[in-house]
């Protein structure tokens, strides 16, 4: 019976220099993932210097979405497909990439081993040789073995983009679905001590029959210079306390904590798993024959403006301003700039990124649901704030971000010492 030396001497080389080639893959892939996973969150962190909101929470949206983004593809729900499979894609890209390079490696070794015996190195001389050194240089030739590892690269590409299961990868998310439940929650557990300690929930307390000249010019350097004048001429928050300077300082106060948490979950464009809130706005002693309606909320973004940039643009685009003035925010806008106010309002995007949903809570404790943007109402029929209400009264203003649909939920809770009424 001939026996192949050679071959024989090679198995045996191989076998016991598994556990040595398997470390140094490991490292490698290791590595590999930690340079993905710093280029995402530093993206996003780049992308996060350009919008409102508290520094650090902007950080910990940066981290918690590259969590997503690495570990699950599909965290809860996404529902655009383009994006879905974009991920997709983009994990399939890694994964072969790197199978290309662990079988670029592979063949380098097995060579250097080949080339070794070729002249004259013995079983055990071979075994005595750095690892390193056989996986990592081309021992013919010199240098990083490049070319084999290149080599390794384009042809698990060929292998897998010429398949038919590959070649559907490449189009679609199949099979995601079973795994999508499992990556969620492993998402879920990293990500929730992140967004804890570094996008704590704001809690902003206001007593609207306190505020004064100092809140009223915190308003006013929010805006655009040529509406903070014209709030000014007109006169409407001479006396702070007055009906038409709560109605305007509450709708600035929505607007604001609005913008904040679309600029700290970086434009809305990070997905997470589950949701998180961000601020709790809680106002007092809301004494005003003026209501707050989300179309006025629309027309104080209008009227802000963030590093020359208009809150409303960037955020929901233009033509979403309901042709109301009911109000003392959208009266201001309606007056200097009636063209941005329309008859048949474009609100599908606003409503596709923003749910309000406003409750009042009676005497007797019960709770009643007023208004919902998923009734399609217009903008300025969906009320956030009663007129009228009786004081003693409360107003909560709940900030969620949706991180599956990648939504901001802005729920209002009003309640006084008796039922309100409309103006």
């Amino acid at each position: 019976m001939k026996i192949h030396y050679k071959k024989l001497i090679k198995s045996k080389v191989f076998i016991n220099d598994m556990k040595s080639i398997s470390d140094s893959v490991i490292e490698l892939i290791i590595v590999i993932i930690i340079i993905i996973f710093v280029i995402i969150v530093f993206f996003n962190v780049l992308k996060g210097l350009s919008y409102a909101g508290r520094p650090e929470a902007k950080f910990g949206y940066a981290l918690a979405g590259s969590i997503s983004f690495t570990i699950n593809p599909v965290a809860q729900g996404i529902s655009d497909a383009a994006t879905i499979a974009n991920d997709v894609l983009l994990g399939v890209f890694i994964a072969t990439t790197v199978a290309g390079i662990v079988s670029g490696i592979k063949a380098n070794y097995d060579e250097n081993v080949e080339f070794l015996e070729s002249i004259g190195y013995d079983e055990e001389t071979i075994q005595n040789i750095n690892k390193k050194y056989l996986l990592f240089e081309d021992i013919e030739n010199g240098g990083f073995p490049k070319d084999k590892i290149a080599s390794g690269i384009g042809n698990a590409y060929k292998k897998v983009f010429t398949n038919p299961l590959g070649a559907g990868l490449l189009f679609g998310t199949l099979g995601l679905d079973a795994l999508s439940y499992a990556l969620n929650n492993m998402a879920h557990a990293i990500q929730d001590p992140i967004l804890y300690y570094l996008v704590p929930e704001g809690v902003v307390a206001v007593n609207l029959s306190n505020i004064g000249n100092a809140q009223v010019n915190e308003m006013l350097n929010d805006l655009n210079q040529s509406y903070a004048n014209y709030i000014e001429q007109q006169g409407y928050c001479s006396d702070p306390t007055s009906s038409e300077c709560q109605n305007l300082y509450a709708t600035y106060l929505i607007a604001k904590y609005l913008f904040y948490t679309y600029g700290e979950t970086l434009g809305q464009s990070v997905t997470i798993a589950g949701n998180h809130n961000e601020y709790a706005l809680l106002l007092f002693d809301y004494n005003s024959n003026y209501i707050v309606t989300l179309n006025d909320v629309l027309c104080m973004l209008d009227m802000m403006e963030y590093y020359n940039q208009v809150p409303l643009e960037v955020m929901y685009g233009d033509n979403v301003i309901y042709n109301s003035n009911f109000n003392i925010a959208c009266q201001v806008l309606s007056n200097r700039d009636p063209s941005v106010m329309s008859s048949n309002p474009q609100d599908s995007n606003v409503y596709n990124k923003l749910l309000v949903n406003s409750y009042e809570v009676g005497q007797n404790g019960n709770v009643d649901e007023n208004w919902s943007t998923s009734n399609n109402f217009p903008p300025n029929q969906v009320i956030i704030i009663p007129a009228n209400m009786q004081l003693p009264n409360g107003i909560i203003i709940e900030y969620t971000y949706e991180g599956g649909n990648r939504a901001i939920l802005l729920t209002s809770i009003s309640g006084s010492s008796s039922s309100s009424g409309g103006s």
